[in-house]
């Protein structure tokens, strides 16, 4: 107990001087309370309220909407709003809901949990309600096979009886977690859209019986209502059915046991009209009403971090996180481009760097991304830069993109002299999440040249 209220009392500390510095987006304080206590955030007296988020794709999306509505709501809530999921970015949020004392001084906290640590991570900090965007698959070095995710997970929340569980029932991986929890389910009924086909192989066979799926219909990947032709096994029935989706009025009808209502989306998204679903579900699960939850969808937007615009008159720019190395993500945000209509030019800094070092992780994640959506017409130009430019050359080309639709150089810095607006009517930078400044200051410097011109 010593230990705890000193590793307590100096992360306290060095918490209050990380703020009035101006470094309070820094996991250091949480770091120095795991040092000196290793069971801190099993010791952390936690809010009223806890809401976990995990999952392959969408924490941080979700986790921010989260904290923003409970703000709307007048909640003091602790939040780390730059996606810290490991232990120091757990333990630095829940610092920041206690007093010296060890007392709640927050309504709520929303924690976001890295899906591989969820088995340790979620037990410690004993949420009410988790969330679990999807399980699908991601890097091969980081978190080797969505089976073995799932595994983590559902050890994790097994240990959380009186937790309760927001699935979507359109993951035919993540929706048969917490065989013994409580458990609400959201899904979207069948749009009718022109879905691609897809190299990523989420969910090739049955988890009962080993055969091969069938699917009644699909959003993307292998999101969609299934069933096992051999042994019976198919998808789980939403509590919360997302029943027409309007992408130009920004609006979806919700039907549920009290009836069907109207909720706005915050993108033109199918991935981000799945996030919205699980943010209703898990706040009517706690007991608000659809008008207020609706009202407070009007108001809040996705983290910048993850996909931002600004309109340059005739040209629109974006930001886009496409995560790379995480096949999935990155074949969802291709899938999207290729069918968003606007004339446009990508840019993609997918390469993971760190420091200096050279070694970036392995390249196979190239070869199951489904680059091939990136031939669409309305896809004028790819330039692609960082150290790993010429195994995107190789793998363009191998995708049938033609040689001159795309630039590939080893700078990063030359990117803008590449750029050309003529007959473009968007930009969208693709960074991954480990590259979000290197994305903003070439994103900077094209849109001096655009001004410029």
């Amino acid at each position: 107990m010593l230990r705890f209220i000193i590793s307590l009392w100096a992360s306290k500390l060095c918490l209050f001087l990380f703020k009035h510095t101006g470094r309070e987006r820094d996991d250091r304080p949480g770091i120095l309370a795991l040092r000196l206590c290793p069971d801190f955030l099993d010791r952390v007296k936690k809010p009223q309220l806890v809401v976990a988020v995990t999952g392959t794709n969408g924490k941080t999306t979700i986790s921010n909407l989260v904290s923003n509505i409970l703000n709307l709501e007048g909640k003091k809530v602790a939040y780390n709003t730059w996606g810290a999921n490991y232990k120091a970015g757990q333990a630095r949020c829940l610092l920041d809901a206690v007093s010296i004392f060890n007392r709640p001084t927050k309504d709520a906290a929303v924690v976001e949990v890295d899906e591989l640590l969820s088995y340790k991570t979620l037990p410690w900090i004993q949420p009410n309600y988790v969330i679990v965007t999807n399980i699908c698959r991601d890097s091969i070095r980081r978190n080797a096979h969505q089976d073995l995710i799932f595994s983590r997970i559902n050890e994790g929340v097994s240990k959380l009886p009186n937790a309760t569980l927001i699935l979507n029932a359109d993951d035919p991986n993540s929706s048969f977690l917490g065989e013994n929890n409580n458990k609400r389910f959201f899904a979207i009924a069948d749009q009718h859209a022109d879905v691609f086909e897809t190299n990523v192989s989420d969910f090739p066979v049955c988890p009962k019986c080993g055969t091969i799926p069938v699917f009644n219909y699909r959003h993307y990947r292998a999101i969609g209502n299934f069933y096992c032709p051999h042994c019976g096994l198919k998808s789980k029935t939403g509590d919360f059915i997302g029943t027409k989706l309007d992408f130009d009025k920004r609006e979806m009808l919700v039907k549920e046991k009290d009836g069907e209502f109207k909720y706005p989306l915050v993108s033109d998204t199918i991935f981000n009209a799945f996030n919205i679903m699980a943010i209703i579900t898990l706040f009517r699960t706690i007991g608000y009403s659809p008008e207020v939850i609706a009202e407070h969808i009007k108001h809040i937007k996705l983290p910048e971090n993850r996909v931002a615009c600004e309109d340059l008159g005739k040209i629109k720019m974006y930001t886009f996180s496409a995560k790379g190395q995480n096949v999935s993500a990155a074949s969802t945000v291709f899938e999207y481009l290729a069918k968003e209509p606007s004339k446009k030019e990508l840019i993609l800094l997918l390469d993971e760097h760190y420091g200096d070092d050279p070694n970036i992780e392995t390249i196979t994640w190239l070869y199951e991304t489904d680059f091939e959506y990136l031939k669409n017409e309305n896809i004028k130009k790819i330039i692609v830069a960082g150290q790993r430019y010429l195994d995107y050359k190789l793998r363009l080309r191998l995708a049938g993109i033609p040689v001159e639709k795309t630039v590939c150089v080893f700078d990063e810095q030359t990117i803008p002299d590449y750029v050309s607006t003529d007959g473009i009517e968007s930009i969208y930078v693709l960074h991954d999440v480990t590259t979000v400044l290197r994305a903003k200051k070439i994103k900077d410097k094209i849109k001096e040249k655009i001004t410029n011109q």
